[in-house]
This record gives C-alpha cells, structure tokens and sequence, in this order.
C-alpha cells in the first residue's frame, strides 16, 4: 500500500473510514477538558476490518485531530 496520510485519503481507495471520540465525565455528568479516548475503524473494500485506538492522558487537553493522526496510525500498522 502506498503512503496513506489521512482518512480522505483512505476512502478515495474504497476504504470505509468510522471515528469516535468519547470524552471524560465529572460525577455531574460535565465533559472534563483533559483526557479522553479516540477510535478509528477501518473496513477496505473486501470488507476486512481493523481499528486503532488513542487515548489521552488526563493530564493533557483532549484534541481531536491529534487523536485521529495517532489512531488511525494504529490502525493501518495492523
């Protein structure tokens, strides 16, 4: 496979592409700003399926465009 850089990328070869962010909850149900989970799932066109996963420290303020970069690299190394 040639250098795939992102998901855009991906679906132009017959790739489907789902991600989902899932943020971290105080006890009164309020989105924390710091930690949280992303998950890339990948499926090609023979409908074979992987999926990366990148979770942030909650420590670190959750961003989504990095999560997705470090995901999907999981995700396409497997």
């Amino acid at each position: 496979m040639k250098y795939i850089s992102n998901i855009d990328q991906l679906r132009n070869l017959g790739y489907k592409v789902k991600v989902m962010h899932t943020r971290n909850v105080d006890n009164n149900d309020r989105i924390l700003p710091k930690g949280g989970e992303t998950l890339v799932i990948l499926t090609d066109p023979n409908g074979h399926t992987t999926e990366g996963k990148a979770r942030c420290s909650s420590e670190d303020g959750f961003i989504k465009s990095i999560g997705v970069k470090i995901a999907l690299g999981r995700a396409l190394k497997k």
